[in-house]
């Protein structure tokens, strides 16, 4: 009898994890295409069949956009990276724009996964960027995003000003670059020193790219000149 009903149990735990597994991977068509980088397929679904290129996957809340940015960012091999480039352009010029601003169920959006590795390609990532316009807070987040959220970062975007860079005190500029210059910043005296000087936005941006890494520089600088477009 136990081992009957062992058996039973078996079969009926087996049954669950089948159908999980394959409701898991029963994705939309679109992103069936992206997954396996068929160009060809993707152009026939959107010109032929209609679909929606902004279509959320059942897994993770990819959109195809996600999809194509994630594999454009793991691939090595010149010819897939381009088949990708091409893919990405084509979407988001027939409607994907709207996904770029899309969050997946961890609150990434493409633009997110274009930044998540050492050398973003900042020519993706200003297509992406004008296309998809993302509003301040978005802008802001993926620069904390890009440099680790780093305290002192916030910090400095609070502050970013719709004002012209103006005349600061030679003396307090230098105040507030000591207070950066040091690994766990005073964030109390920062917050102080940037109140006290009513910094231009121009000037908040030096201080973000001076707290940044050397490395990947230029993705900063991309989406600190699409910030102060915005302000």
């Amino acid at each position: 009898m136990l081992k009957k009903i062992k058996v039973i149990c078996t079969v009926f735990v087996f049954s669950i994890m089948s159908s999980h597994v394959i409701a898991m991977y029963v994705e939309p068509p679109i992103h069936i295409a992206v997954i396996k980088r068929d160009f060809n397929e993707i152009r026939r679904l959107v010109e032929k069949e209609c679909v929606d290129v902004n279509e959320k996957s059942p897994t993770y809340s990819y959109t195809p956009l996600h999809r194509a940015v994630l594999f454009y960012s793991v691939f090595r091999l010149e010819s897939e990276k381009t088949n990708l480039k091409n893919i990405i352009h084509y979407i988001v010029e027939h409607g994907a724009q709207e996904s770029v601003c899309t969050e997946d169920h961890r609150r990434r959006t493409p633009l997110h996964m274009e930044l998540n590795r050492w050398n973003t390609d900042v020519e993706l990532l200003e297509f992406l960027l004008k296309k998809g316009q993302p509003n301040e807070d978005l802008m802001k987040d993926l620069i904390l995003y890009k440099l680790d959220k780093d305290p002192a970062v916030a910090c400095l975007l609070k502050h970013i000003s719709q004002e012209p860079v103006r005349v600061v005190d030679v003396e307090k500029k230098a105040a507030i670059y000591k207070v950066l210059n040091v690994w766990n910043v005073d964030i109390q005296n920062l917050e102080f020193l940037l109140q006290e000087g009513q910094l231009g936005q121009d000037l908040i941006a030096e201080l973000i790219r001076y707290k940044s890494s050397s490395g990947d520089r230029a993705a900063i600088d991309c989406l600190l000149k699409h910030l102060m477009l915005d302000n």
